[in-house]
């Protein structure tokens, strides 16, 4: 697995977080992550999803990384990710699900996500199980699955009409796989 770092721009804002805490609520960290573009995230104990901290703290957040989180279930429920273009999940032994809720995207946002990345996420059973927001997947070009022993498949999606511009998908190590996309 390749982490995302590479890929982005060096000028941009950035903002790595080494924190042995479950949570960023009551941090004072929002207006910070207003302004961030790219964000990784090493906190062992972290519970609480990133939605937490404000519905509008990611609107500029480009670039995801979250490693080692081991105790967070979820990473988003009904937050705005307008520009997001890479997710990298690795070491997070509790996450079942990367998208819980229904509202991710309000509508007219940007669809930006072109590469998703996660390894060694042995609990996580759905990546993508929201139906009404498939156009958020349409650019996406890249994904990238390793040791993801429970996933079945990444998207429950009514066609994959929408993955017109992926490239590249490599699955490694997924003992429960079955398929890539489930109708």
């Amino acid at each position: 697995m390749h982490g995302m770092l590479s890929d982005r721009n060096p000028c941009e804002n950035y903002m790595r977080i080494d924190l042995d805490a479950d949570s960023l609520v009551g941090s004072r960290i929002n207006m910070l992550l207003k302004r961030t573009n790219t964000l990784v995230l090493n906190m062992f104990r972290l519970r609480d999803a990133l939605n937490l901290l404000d519905t509008e703290c990611c609107v500029n957040l480009k670039y995801l990384e979250l490693n080692h989180c081991h105790a967070l279930e979820y990473v988003i429920a009904c937050i705005v990710l307008p520009v997001l273009e890479s997710l990298t999940i690795q070491g997070a032994e509790m996450l079942k699900e990367i998208c819980h809720g229904e509202d991710l995207l309000p509508v007219g946002s940007r669809k930006q996500l072109s590469k998703l990345s996660l390894s060694n996420l042995p609990s996580l059973t759905n990546f993508w199980k929201i139906e009404s927001q498939p156009e958020y997947l349409r650019n996406l070009r890249s994904v990238e699955v390793c040791s993801c022993e429970r996933l079945k498949s990444l998207f429950q999606l009514p066609g994959a009409s929408n993955l017109k511009e992926l490239e590249t998908v490599d699955i490694q190590n997924c003992r429960d796989w079955k398929r890539f996309l489930l109708a």
